[in-house]
């Protein structure tokens, strides 16, 4: 009695915490308004037969206002029973050189990096973004198996990914990493829950910026529509999260503990459905200018379809991403608009090749209207549903009012 009473007092010392856990979950709310309070120190983990294992945290991080944070973001944190206390973040990437050039190619190359937890979650507070820790119950020997790794991850020269946005990101790796230590059980267990796609689960994480979703939407393709399971979705730090909260291995909780550390003040907004946004105030505006004033309507159509039609046939063929390869919406918006826009930008032009502007915009209704029909017989593996509730109104009252081709209302 009296050795674990003294194994409990150096633990004590060593991590400077205060044992506050009475169950297996504990939440931590901030309520004070900005600045936003302090952090909570980590309570003493309740002392397990080999004290000299370190604790294993699942660290989720709340998305954040900027664009690179509105998905999120995940990391492990290993607390050494007398030393270290170290946040591991598998989503470290070098900024040097032509980051945004590779970054729009794909080809960002992601590493680990290391710190310690206490700056990493101020870090984080700073930001309003909440910070919730879960201890996992991990036996003994993966647990110093898995900060060992860590470790040598980050020791010489660090081993790098190439960064997939869905299947191989800062949250999946560290989802890889905890399933190791658990022999594969966990992601056997989570596996048998079935999800959305990746398609829906990406879009719901940037809802609040309406041009970002619609735009997404209109770019990725059918590889990321097909149905996932929960294991392929914890490619969001907020579904790993989910996921490792639910999940039992022979009826043990893998969680043992859940702290809120910092609780973001910001308030969710339902923001809506971003397309309803679009087709409120832009396609039912087009259309009726279109109806109005055929030339005005057929500008903008074309410059706002052909630079959708320059984005996607780029993203096909330059750059490494196999979610925006294939992209059935070329059809809906095809570059071969801007010379649209370019022949209506001037009435006489406009006047003059009439006749080619009436079987130009006629041919690409025809094959709107079949993309239509096609996806209603669900014939189309990608989504483009939405997409076609913009593109095919317009190219509907386009094509009817070029028509009347002695109407002084088409071209002026």
């Amino acid at each position: 009695m009296s050795s674990q009473l003294l194994t409990a007092l150096t633990l004590l010392l060593a991590q400077t915490a205060t044992t506050t856990t009475t169950s297996s979950t504990a939440t931590v709310a901030a309520t004070a308004p900005q600045p936003p309070p302090p952090l909570r120190a980590a309570p003493v983990i309740a002392l397990h037969p080999d004290a000299t294992a370190p604790t294993i945290e699942l660290i989720i991080y709340s998305a954040g206002p900027e664009l690179y944070s509105f998905w999120g973001h995940a990391a492990i944190r290993v607390i050494e029973p007398a030393g270290p206390d170290l946040v591991y973040n598998f989503g470290s990437v070098d900024f040097s050189g032509n980051f945004l050039f590779r970054l729009l190619r794909g080809e960002v190359e992601a590493f680990v990096g290391a710190g310690p937890s206490r700056r990493s979650f101020e870090a984080y507070r700073r930001e309003d973004r909440t910070i919730v820790r879960r201890r996992m119950a991990i036996a003994p020997a993966a647990r110093r198996a898995l900060a060992d790794r860590l470790e040598a991850y980050i020791q010489g020269e660090r081993e790098r990914y190439r960064y997939h946005h869905f299947v191989d990101n800062c949250s999946t790796r560290v989802a890889d990493e905890i399933d190791k230590a658990f022999d594969g059980a966990l992601s056997a267990t989570v596996r048998q829950v079935p999800d959305q796609t990746y398609r829906e689960r990406a879009l719901a994480m940037v809802r609040p910026s309406t041009v970002l979703y619609v735009f997404l939407d209109i770019v990725m393709t059918s590889v990321i529509d097909r149905p996932i399971d929960r294991w392929d979705a914890s490619f969001l730090p907020h579904v790993l999260a989910t996921a490792v909260d639910e999940a039992k291995i022979d009826g043990v909780p893998v969680v043992a503990e859940k702290v809120v550390v910092y609780q973001s003040t910001g308030a969710k907004k339902d923001v809506g459905w971003p397309w309803l946004k679009v087709y409120l105030l832009f396609m039912i505006p087009l259309a009726a200018l279109t109806y109005w004033r055929a030339r005005l309507g057929a500008m903008i159509a074309g410059l706002a379809f052909g630079l959708l039609g320059v984005a996607i046939v780029l993203l096909w063929f330059f750059t490494t991403y196999d979610f925006v390869k294939g992209n059935v919406n070329l059809a809906l918006f095809p570059p071969t608009h801007l010379v649209l826009f370019f022949v209506a930008a001037k009435a006489d032009r406009f006047r003059r090749q009439g006749r080619a502007v009436r079987l130009y915009v006629w041919s690409h209704l025809i094959v709107v209207a079949g993309l239509a029909v096609a996806d209603a017989m669900q014939l189309v593996l990608q989504s483009i549903g939405p997409a076609l509730g913009l593109a095919l109104p317009i190219s509907a009252v386009l094509a009817v009012e070029v028509r009347r081709l002695g109407s002084e209302s088409v071209w002026r």
